[in-house]
């Protein structure tokens, strides 16, 4: 707690024991600190539940030591717009808000902001939808994709008919083949998966992956490419207009969230819309 008050952060309070550490370190301070109150709605992840909620908001003086900055708590299904859970959830947290009606309030995670009109609340907190991914199944018209993913060739080769490719050579070449391997990998957030099944893309073509993929690396078929028409140093899609973070979760059965959050930090970002004051683009 005192490294977030030195940080001038403003913690979220989940239990009864970490409002009162932020309330003893308010009094030492001899200041008002300001704090967000996170509750159990129905998740039973995180959060007050409505007993220590009432217990903490009722504590003599914290209320003149802790400034409650917002209200919040999650939604479980708002991507299943007309679950019971909801509603129920909605109706929960309103009566949390009852107890402190002039505290902002926050609910809406991305598919609750798309789809839950009503739990829009002051504070809307989004994920998927920065990224222009639909949190749904297909419920939200013209979204369109506001990330792309590419990985360089840093190698391109000819191997006969019995070549074995990658570790274990799970994939054994039945004819001649020209392939690339392209400098990304399991170590990158390209998901170990999509051996011997995923696929990246070039000028429309697409190109198989070519046995496992390796930490660092992985190799694709280009032998539908004319010949001379990829080189070391070009760029493929893993990600993008023709294979889109929906659907790469799932041919490898996962979430978007967390295919979005394995990219790793070897791959450079490169912020494409010009900033307000007409800068150049942006990159880290």
């Amino acid at each position: 707690m005192a490294c977030a008050e030195a940080g001038n952060i403003i913690p979220v309070l989940n239990t009864p024991e970490q409002a009162r550490d932020w309330y003893a370190l308010s009094v030492d301070r001899s200041r008002c600190l300001p704090a967000a109150l996170q509750v159990d709605t129905g998740m039973s992840r995180l959060g007050l539940d409505e007993e220590e909620f009432d217990d903490v908001v009722g504590w003599p003086g914290f209320s003149s030591q802790v400034s409650i900055c917002l209200l919040m708590s999650h939604m479980a299904c708002a991507d299943v717009p007309g679950a019971r859970a909801n509603t129920d959830q909605i109706a929960r947290f309103e009566r949390f808000c009852a107890r402190l009606p002039s505290v902002p309030r926050s609910l809406a995670n991305s598919a609750a902001a798309m789809f839950l009109p009503e739990a829009a609340g002051d504070v809307l907190r989004p994920g998927l939808v920065l990224y222009g991914v639909d949190p749904g199944e297909g419920g939200v018209d013209g979204m369109q994709a506001a990330l792309s993913l590419e990985a360089r060739i840093i190698q391109i080769r000819d191997i006969l008919a019995g070549a074995g490719v990658g570790y274990g050579f799970d994939y054994i070449a039945d004819r001649p083949l020209r392939t690339a391997t392209i400098s990304a990998g399991y170590a990158d957030g390209w998901p170990r998966s999509l051996s011997g099944r995923g696929a990246v893309w070039f000028a429309g073509q697409r190109l198989p992956v070519l046995g496992r993929v390796s930490m660092d690396s992985c190799v694709v078929d280009v032998t539908a490419l004319p010949k001379g028409s990829i080189r070391p140093g070009d760029r493929v899609e893993l990600i993008g207009r023709n294979q889109s973070v929906s659907d790469l979760a799932t041919l490898v059965g996962t979430t978007p969230h967390e295919i979005l959050t394995g990219l790793g930090h070897r791959f450079s970002r490169v912020y494409a819309n010009r900033p307000p004051d007409g800068g150049e683009e942006m990159q880290s």
